[in-house]
């Protein structure tokens, strides 16, 4: 399902052309902050809904940081409230002030991590499966 905002609401749009058209005009960022001079912190409306598997709420924000300790850390949301806090949460992790961010103790929570090994797992894996395959010919 595909969606576009009015003022901060999400709305579903069933005609493709009419999301295209507002998909290629629209100002769809909530938030973009740099943390020095190599990290990014950006939260985005993305159109779509990244629940692919159809149960629950759609996903339709999505915060991301490039660059630094946290590099590809990534949430996703349903509503711009909870995509602005998102967002703060990530900008505070990016900036190593877990501490001074009201969101972590409120709810009682830890930022999702992807695990570099992870990001880099396809690449492995196909220098692993090449080696297996050579080894036994």
């Amino acid at each position: 399902m595909k969606y576009i905002l009015e003022g901060k609401e999400p709305i579903p749009e069933p005609d493709i052309e009419k999301w295209s058209e507002w998909f290629e005009e629209a100002d769809r960022h909530i938030g973009y902050d740099g943390v020095g001079v190599d990290i990014q912190v950006s939260t985005v409306f993305m159109g779509v809904d990244y629940r692919h598997s159809g149960v629950g709420k759609p996903l339709l924000f999505e915060t991301m940081i490039f660059g630094g300790k946290h590099d590809m850390y990534q949430e996703r949301y349903t509503t711009w409230d909870e995509a602005e806090k998102g967002h703060e949460v990530a900008l505070a992790l990016a900036k190593e002030k877990k501490e001074e961010c009201s969101y972590f103790k409120k709810y009682k929570t830890r930022p999702v991590r992807i695990k570099k090994s992870a990001r880099r797992g396809s690449a492995k894996e196909a220098r692993s499966i090449a080696h297996k395959k050579r080894s036994k010919t």
